[in-house]
C-alpha cells in the first residue's frame, strides 16, 4: 500500500469525494426504478460508482452481499493509504464491521452459507465445525472478537472495546471522536432491539447527524471516520435497494 501520510491529504481527498455523494434526486430515482440498469445507471458519477460492474455481475443476494462488503473494504483502503500510519490500526479494524453480523450466524452455531467459505475474512471460521468455531476465531485477524462468543449480542460491543483500544493515545477521550462514537453506537443498539420496527428506509436523520459532525469539524481525525460513516450508509442504502429488486424483482417501491 502506497501511502501519502497525512492528515491533511486525507481531508482533501474526502471533501472532494463528499461533492460527489448521490443526492436526494439520485436517491429518488433509485427508488422508484423498478429494474437495476437504471440504478446501476444513477450511480454511475457518484462515489458509489465502483459498485456499478461488480453489482451488474450479481445474480443473487449471496453475490449482492459480496460487493457491498468489498466497497465497504475499499473505502477503508482509501483511507488508510490517505491518513498517517498511527491511524490505520483503528481504521483496517473498521473492516471487521462486515463481518460482525455473518460472525453472529456462526456463532449461534448455524450452518454455514457456502458463499462464507469464498469470504478472505471469514473462510477459515466458516469451514470449522461449530465446536471448533471459537479457536478458529481466536487464532485469526478476528481474535478480539472470540472473547464475546458464542453471545452474538455481545459481539458489537466486543468490536467497539478493540476498535478504541487500537485509536492513537489522547485522540479519543473528550473528542468529536468520542461524540460520533456514541452516536453510531446508539444507532446499532437502536438496530439490534427487537422493539424497533423493522424498516429498509434510509435513516435521514443520523445521516444528517454525522454530516454535522463533519462540518463542524472539517480538518479533525473524526472528519475521516465521519466520512467513513456515511459511506458505509451510502452502500448499506444501496445493498437494500438492490436485494428488493433480486428477491421481488416485481415489487412496486414504497411510497
Amino acid at each position: 500500500m502506497i501511502r501519502a501520510g497525512s492528515l491533511e491529504f486525507a481531508l482533501a481527498r474526502l471533501h472532494g469525494r463528499l461533492s460527489r455523494r448521490p443526492d436526494p434526486g439520485a436517491w429518488s430515482g433509485i427508488e422508484r426504478s423498478r429494474e437495476t440498469g437504471p440504478v446501476l445507471d444513477l450511480i454511475r458519477g457518484t462515489t458509489l460508482a465502483p459498485l456499478a460492474g461488480p453489482l451488474a455481475a450479481a445474480p443473487d443476494l449471496h453475490g449482492l452481499d459480496r460487493a457491498a462488503r468489498d466497497s465497504w473494504r475499499a473505502l477503508l483502503d482509501d483511507a488508510r493509504r490517505w491518513m498517517p500510519e498511527a491511524w490505520d490500526p483503528a481504521i483496517a479494524w473498521c473492516g471487521a464491521l462486515a463481518c460482525v453480523p455473518a460472525l453472529g450466524h456462526l456463532a449461534s452455531a448455524e450452518a454455514a452459507p457456502a458463499w462464507m467459505a469464498d469470504d478472505p475474512d471469514l473462510a477459515a471460521v466458516a469451514k470449522a465445525s461449530a465446536g471448533e468455531r471459537r479457536a478458529v476465531l481466536s487464532a485469526g485477524p478476528l481474535a478480539p472478537l472470540a472473547a464475546a462468543w458464542p453471545d452474538r449480542s455481545r459481539l458489537g460491543g466486543a468490536w467497539l472495546a478493540e476498535w478504541r483500544r487500537r485509536v492513537p493515545r489522547g485522540e479519543f477521550e473528550g473528542t468529536p471522536l468520542e461524540d460520533l462514537t456514541r452516536l453510531v453506537s446508539g444507532h446499532f443498539t437502536r438496530l439490534a432491539d427487537s422493539r424497533s420496527p423493522a424498516t429498509a428506509r434510509h435513516d435521514d436523520t443520523l445521516d444528517a447527524a454525522i454530516t454535522r459532525r463533519l462540518r463542524r469539524h472539517p480538518l479533525e481525525p473524526v472528519a475521516v471516520f465521519a466520512w467513513l460513516a456515511l459511506g458505509a450508509l451510502d452502500i448499506q442504502r444501496l445493498r437494500g435497494e438492490m436485494a428488493r429488486r433480486i428477491a421481488l424483482p416485481l415489487a412496486r417501491p414504497v411510497p
